[in-house]
């Protein structure tokens, strides 16, 4: 097999352990964090402004390297320079010794017209757990971010 078709192989099996041993699926919600701390708030038309994301996660967790991530994204008021993300714009580089990637994005946008705006989305990933029977399970959280353009 190639190592994809392994990886693939290996996600699945970590995805389908709940089920076939009957166990209930864990709640990993409390496992990460999203954070868009960093972003611009304020900007003045036609100026740029930066839309930071980041996922991270807690000890006995993290974001599956193997799966997708997708943030999809959209402006009010504000043109984005990209507003669909994968896992391949993330910044982040792996750390020596830890499985997964904390996904950080930084997405740069533009001010329209004076007025209120913002950030809108959603960011879809796979949060695995690290201890006992490892899981990893489907995560969909929202974003928002406003943004006065002046």
């Amino acid at each position: 097999m190639k190592p994809t078709a392994l990886s693939a192989l290996s996600l699945s099996l970590r995805l389908c352990s709940c089920e076939s041993s009957g166990q209930e699926r864990p709640d990993p919600s409390g496992l990460y964090e999203v954070s868009t701390k960093g972003s611009s708030d304020k900007v003045k038309a036609g100026e740029k402004g930066k839309l930071v994301i980041e996922i991270r996660t807690k000890p006995g967790a993290h974001v599956s390297a193997e799966a997708p991530v997708r943030v999809e994204l959209k402006g009010k008021n504000v043109s984005l320079d990209k507003e669909k993300l994968t896992g391949a714009d993330s910044t982040a580089k792996p750390e020596p010794g830890k499985e997964g990637v904390n996904p950080h994005f930084e997405v740069p946008f533009a001010g329209q017209s004076a007025g209120k705006g913002g950030v809108d989305g959603e960011a879809t990933f796979f949060v695995c757990t690290e201890v006992g029977t490892p899981v990893c399970l489907r995560q969909k959280k929202s974003i928002s971010v406003p943004v006065e353009v002046n």
